[in-house]
């Protein structure tokens, strides 16, 4: 067992003898291996202070859209909203992300003054606490960093004999370095007086390599159908780089740029036809944790073809959502689905709808 006193020592010695030579993320990386080798125990030992001066002894999970998610012996899993805590200290070792895009890696020592954080490793920063936007444990397991929602949505009318099934889930993983987003969403509609059914499925999944200065790297993959656009199945692989313009404890706002092949097969078709398209998106992510507790979601892609030129497809998504109970919501949804050539002359260019659904949030 290795005392975090001793990783200290190890470490400024190392940048001693080495000089400028060692950085913080080569550094962090050494404190990882040693800890994964015989870490201090996951104690709840952390002490948060909050603004009405109580102190809270557990055990820092992480800080993610302005909560932190904290361990008690004797109150449990705790969510404090990160601007009641006034001081927060932790002997054990964290990647800490600032609104500005900058990561630091160390122990959270005491401050001097309320409202700041001391991250130390090598190097000792005071960083404002309203700067903070992440916090992450160096030993975070990836069970420990997933959160997500699910939602279900249904309507019956028997009178018309009318029946409408809609259902969303994804799951997120933000750690050190990677990320990973999965989504999934399907819609059923049946009435007896009409002879097709309306179905509509989407598999999303984002693998994403995060980078300096809010900068990152993401591989993407989705595959849908839309009885509407005569869609039989949509395949589609695309590499972006993406740019988050604002980063803070209410507020994200990510814009992306990149490339895509599509392959396509429509109903009636016996082949499918594959193209190449260019990406531009913004993604809009907004969270209030005040009664009434409210999240909103909003996402707006273009795909103007680069092999098909003029052809300009367009996909809108919002997700609002409202805390009834803890951990259940209530969700307004709508979506926006545009193509300017669609497969057959018969498909809709433009398909929309709206759902209110009950959700469970983790």
């Amino acid at each position: 067992m290795l005392p975090g006193a001793f990783l200290l020592f190890f470490t400024r010695a190392m940048s001693q003898r080495f000089g400028n030579c060692l950085h913080q993320p080569i550094v962090a990386a050494a404190v990882t291996v040693l800890l994964g080798a015989g870490s201090v125990n996951a104690q709840k030992t952390d002490v948060i202070i909050l603004v009405n001066g109580d102190h809270v002894t557990g055990e820092i999970k992480k800080l993610e859209q302005g909560r932190l998610e904290y361990s008690t012996d004797d109150m449990g899993t705790l969510w404090v909203k990160w601007d009641k805590i006034v001081r927060i200290t932790s002997r054990h070792f964290f990647q800490v992300e600032t609104s500005s895009g900058d990561r630091y890696y160390g122990t959270i020592e005491e401050p001097t003054d309320s409202g700041t954080m001391v991250v130390q490793l090598i190097e000792r920063y005071t960083l404002p606490l309203i700067s903070v936007v992440n916090i992450n444990p160096i030993r975070q397991t990836i069970w420990s960093g997933l959160d997500g929602y699910v939602d279900l949505g249904l309507d019956f009318k028997r009178a018309r004999k009318f029946f409408n099934l809609e259902t969303a889930a994804e799951v997120r993983y933000r750690g050190r370095k990677w990320g990973f987003r999965l989504k999934g969403t399907t819609y059923f509609q049946s009435q007896e007086d009409v002879p097709d059914n309306v179905e509509r499925h989407s598999a999303w999944l984002q693998v994403e390599r995060f980078m300096a200065h809010r900068w990152s790297v993401a591989l993407g993959s989705e595959w849908s159908s839309d009885t509407d656009k005569d869609l039989d199945l949509r395949s589609e692989f695309g590499l972006s780089v993406i740019w988050t313009t604002v980063q803070t404890n209410s507020s994200l706002l990510r814009l992306s740029a990149g490339v895509n092949v599509n392959r396509e097969k429509f109903t009636g078709s016996d082949t499918a036809s594959v193209s190449a398209e260019a990406v531009l998106g913004g993604d809009f992510l907004a969270f209030r944790f005040d009664s009434p507790k409210l999240d909103a979601n909003t996402s707006l892609n273009a795909y103007p073809s680069v092999t098909d030129l003029g052809r300009l497809r367009l996909e809108f998504d919002a997700r609002f959502s409202y805390e009834l109970l803890k951990d259940f919501t209530v969700a307004l949804t709508f979506y926006n689905s545009f193509d300017s050539r669609p497969g057959s002359d018969v498909a809709r260019k433009n398909t929309f709808g709206v759902t209110f659904s009950l959700g469970y949030k983790f």
